[in-house]
């Protein structure tokens, strides 16, 4: 899939005589767009089927707002990216429609609030090794990281009070499994998965003795 985003990118920063940035930018652009629009259609189908939309979408939007600027774990290839990216808001919602929705909220509240603003603290942003950020950047999407996550937290306390408390906890596990992709266990256990599918392949691909 990355081949087609990469030749599409080339022709059009061809296209207005662009520089190698401006490849790159159209690069991210159609990276981040068509898999999000990818991984939401496969997430809008399921969910829809198990009637649990509204849940999938409310945590996959707050875990979104929070994740823009904070960063977390990714896979290697894009492929990867959308599968389980679409499997874990799947199931989420899928836990929480079935098994949490008598759980009190305030106490789901609380532990988001101060597991998710820890993490925030400690790690946002989060850089791959291929794109480093300065220090300058830095602080700007710390600060950002912490205003996007206010934002989104005291909306859910607002649903909670309101009584909107399968939607208000679904947003809460949302940014936890946010938090959660933040740490550097995610980026072993998605390095740990990425290593696995490579060895899968090179089996399959490989010549069987005869």
């Amino acid at each position: 899939m990355d081949k087609y985003f990469q030749d599409i990118s080339r022709y059009l920063s061809k296209s207005v005589n662009g520089t190698q940035e401006t490849y790159e930018t159209y690069l991210y652009a159609l990276r981040f767009w068509c898999t999000s629009l990818i991984t939401f259609f496969i997430i809008s189908t399921v969910t829809l089927l198990l009637g649990v939309f509204e849940l999938a979408l409310i945590s996959s939007v707050c875990s979104a707002l929070v994740r823009i600027t904070a960063g977390g774990a990714h896979h290697k290839k894009i492929e990867t990216c959308v599968i389980m990216s679409s499997l874990v808001q799947i199931l989420l919602a899928y836990i929480v429609g079935n098994y949490l929705s008598n759980i009190d909220p305030w106490v789901v509240w609380i532990v988001t609030l101060i597991s998710t603003g820890f993490i925030i603290f400690l790690y946002a942003p989060t850089e791959a090794v291929t794109r480093p950020i300065s220090q300058t950047d830095k602080v700007k999407f710390k600060k950002i990281s912490f205003i996007s996550f206010l934002f989104v937290i005291m909306l859910l306390a607002f649903a909670i009070v309101l009584e909107y408390n399968s939607i208000a906890v679904a947003g809460c596990i949302g940014l936890i499994w946010q938090c959660y992709t933040m740490t550097k266990i995610a980026f072993r256990i998605n390095s740990l998965i990425d290593r696995i599918i490579d060895n899968v392949i090179l089996l399959k691909n490989s010549t069987p003795c005869t």
